[in-house]
Parts: structure tokens; sequence; C-alpha cells
């Protein structure tokens, strides 16, 4: 049923709507009466009715000061004019003023009536219409995270360098205010990745993790992820690469920031995960990349998340561990120049980018044959096989994490392919990266202790 407010200063003109009007056959019902504009307002704001039908001439408020307030606080209520002949004038302002239409006096029951069942048929189409965008708003926000995920993967794992304004667009229209760095919404992104593990005796015995339980962990870090200052700031999404673990993108006005800002939530989820599920989680925070980056600096600021928790102790004890700090550098030779030093710890910093012998002279301002006899006679090594040995001891330390992909090891630590990196790895330990892992898991079988590839 549709409300309807009759408004006019003669009681029986409004009586006579009732009885001549089947109101209810058209679907509509009377929620009150009002003998001038300024009481027509006022049932107007309780009522909230759709359909106004008024006279032009009444006191304290007549019908067109009544259009004028109803156009300017109730824009979507209709509105039809009561009129008699005299008061054409007064029917154009109204029109003008926002009415539907108008009824001349006396009412003819068959014109109100024609007259209601088209107002009827828009109201029905605009009900409609609304039911049609409700549900497809519900269906938007349920798609929401799903397209979320699908785009930040896309970012990580994509080979864009930059994004464009198409890019940029999406990602507004997707609510993923990092990504819009263009119109100033963040400075800085960051990663963190959650991985939960089981306390003994968590599962009855003999009872292998339960892809329920991951489930419930992961609900539980979308849960946590959208709960006070996290909420459109931080963005959860899965990797089907590492199934037991959340991942989470926050976007910041600073890095420090954004690690605030995944600490806290890093803090808040491992206290869920023990209160609600009784598990134990370590999270990984990754170093800080800028907001609008190509997709290679944003791959590898992801990466390192991943690095940070699969650096983190076996065993299902809490904790929070950062990127920054973790790889420790080489120890300084005994004699050498302060240059040389300085290279290798630049060599030991840039390892996961390209670099080469030709681009330090240039930065150090020197000749490159000069540079390569004097690396070689401080280190004992070539510049090259430095750059391999520092890049190669890193690959083989994130191989005894066996749910990295070879392929992720491979970019994290400045390899251009996965097969380069089973090559090299190979002609320096004599075992490819897949027997390395092979004789891990024989060691963890045996208890024999995790073997060292030389």
């Amino acid at each position: 049923m549709y409300r309807v407010i009759l408004a006019d200063d003669e009681p029986e003109i409004c009586r006579g709507l009732r009885l001549k009007i089947a109101w209810d056959r058209l679907g509509y019902e009377i929620a009150g009466e009002a003998r001038n504009g300024k009481e027509a307002l006022a049932a107007i704001e309780s009522e909230r009715p759709h359909l106004l039908l008024t006279d032009i001439r009444m006191p304290v408020m007549d019908g067109i000061e009544l259009l004028q307030a109803c156009k300017r606080l109730h824009p979507a209520l209709r509105i039809v004019v009561l009129s008699g002949h005299d008061d054409f004038e007064y029917v154009q302002t109204a029109l003008r003023c926002g009415a539907r239409d108008y009824v001349l006096k006396p009412v003819v029951r068959r014109d109100l009536t024609a007259l209601l069942e088209t107002v009827r048929g828009e109201l029905d189409e605009e009900r409609e219409a609304a039911r049609a965008r409700d549900a497809s708003g519900l269906q938007w926000r349920r798609r929401l995270p799903l397209l979320q995920e699908q785009y930040v993967l896309g970012r990580i794992y994509g080979g864009e360098e930059a994004f464009g304004a198409a890019g940029l667009e999406e990602a507004r229209r997707l609510e993923l205010a990092g990504f819009g760095a263009g119109d100033g919404a963040a400075s800085a992104l960051r990663f963190i990745g959650v991985e939960y593990r089981l306390p003994p005796g968590r599962l009855p015995a003999g009872e292998e993790d339960d892809a329920r339980l991951a489930l419930a962990f992961r609900l539980l870090c979308r849960e946590v992820a959208a709960q006070g200052r996290w909420s459109g700031q931080v963005t959860p999404f899965t990797d089907k690469a590492y199934p037991g673990s959340m991942f989470f993108l926050a976007a910041a006005a600073t890095e420090a920031e954004s690690e605030a800002l995944l600490a806290g939530l890093a803090e808040a989820i491992l206290a869920a995960a023990a209160g609600s599920l009784r598990l134990a989680a370590v999270a990984g925070i990754g170093a800080a990349c800028p907001a609008g980056a190509g997709s290679t600096a944003l791959r590898r600021a992801y990466l390192s998340a991943v690095t940070a928790w699969s650096r983190a102790p076996a065993g299902p004890e809490s904790r929070i561990v950062r990127a920054d700090g973790l790889e420790g550098r080489a120890a300084r030779p005994s004699a050498g120049s302060e240059l040389i030093e300085t290279i290798r710890r630049h060599i030991e910093d840039a390892y996961k980018d390209e670099i080469s012998l030709a681009m330090l002279a240039e930065r150090f301002h020197l000749n490159v044959t000069y540079l390569s006899e004097l690396f070689k006679k401080q280190t004992g090594s070539t510049f090259s096989d430095y750059v391999a040995e520092v890049r190669l001891s890193r690959a083989e330390l994130l191989l005894r994490d066996t749910s990295m992909r070879l392929a992720d090891i491979a970019e994290w630590t400045g390899f251009s392919t996965a097969s380069y990196l089973s090559a090299a790895f190979k002609k320096r330990f004599g075992l490819s990266p897949a027997d390395y892992r092979a004789r891990l898991r024989e060691a963890d079988v045996t208890g024999g202790g995790r073997p060292t590839a030389d």
C-alpha cells in the first residue's frame, strides 16, 4: 500500500475524496488529513507518505508554499494539486514547483482514478528499481573481497610496471585506497603474512589438520581486519601458492605508519586466534614500498613478508617477525679497504636487484678494470662470483622453507628465472633445489638434523 495525505481547508472536500475513490483497491491508504500547509508538512514528516493531494488556497501556509517546502525537504514525494477553474495561474506555478499533476474541483471520480493508477504505476517502477539497486549493491558487496584479491594479486604477479590511470580508477572503484596514491590517498604500502600453527593436543589424537580450521582462521583474520582503525586501510587476501596463510596489504601516509598499522593488526590476530580458536600464529611484516610503484617493487615488498614469516622457527609458538634485520651481513674482512667493504655491504643489501660491476664503478667513480682487480685482491673472489655466492646462500636458507615456491625464491634472491637458480644452485652445491629439499625431508624423518648443502 502507498500512503496518501489529503490537505484541504474544507473538511467536506477530504470526506468526499475518501468516499469517491476505492483507495485500497487502487493500492493506497489514507495516512492523514491536514487543514493547511503547515499541518500538511507536519503530517508528511511523521507519516512519510508517497503521495500528497493538496488544495492551493489554504490558510497559514498555502499550497504553493507547501510545494516549495516539499521540493526542498521531501523531493521524492509525488504531489497532485486540487484546484478550481479560476486557479489556473496558481496551477502553472504549482507545476513549476514540482507538482506531478492537477485535478479540477469538483473532483470527477473517473479522472482522479485514472491519475492515481498512473501514479501507482510510477511508484511501482520506482520501487522495483530500488529493489534491483539494493540487490545489485548487496551482490557487489559480497563480491568485493574476491575482486579486491584478484586486483592485488594481479598487481603482485602481473607484468605491468606502473599504475596507469585506468588501474588507479579500478582501485578506487574497488575501494583500495592504497593504490590510489595519485590522489594523495596513501604514500606507503606494506604486506603482512599470517600463518596459523597447531598447538599440541589441539586436535584429537591421530587427526591431522582440518580444512574447517583453516577456513575458520581465514574468516577470523578478515573479521579482525574489518574492525576499527584497520577498516578501509587494510585489504585481506589469500594466495593459492601459500594455502596455509592469510595476507594483508596496508596503505598509510608513511612507512612508519604502515608498520605500526600492521604490527597492531598482527597482535590483534594472534590474540584472537589464541582466544577464539586456540591456535598459535606467526606473522611476518614485510618491507614497505611506495604506493603507485610498479609490479616489481610491489612483488618484492610482498615476498619480503613471505620471507619474514618463513624464517620464524618451527613450532606452535606465536610470534611477529619483521623483514628488517633478518638477513645478517657477511663478516668484515680482516684486511681490506673501506671502499671494498662499502661495496660488499651494498651487494648484501641490493643482491635482489640487478647489479653489475659497471654500475658500481660508475656509482663510486672508479675505472671498471681497477675496481675488478681491487675487489678480487681484497676479497679473494671475483665480483660476479661474490654476487652469486651471496644470492645462493640466501636461496639455500629460503629453500629450507618447503612452502615457498622456487619461482618466488628466484625472484627474491635476484635470479631471473627458477631454472637459472636451479642450474646455479646445482653447480655450486652439487644437487638441485628439489634434491636439497628431499634431503631436508629425509633429515626431518630420521631426526638427523637439517643438512648443509656443500
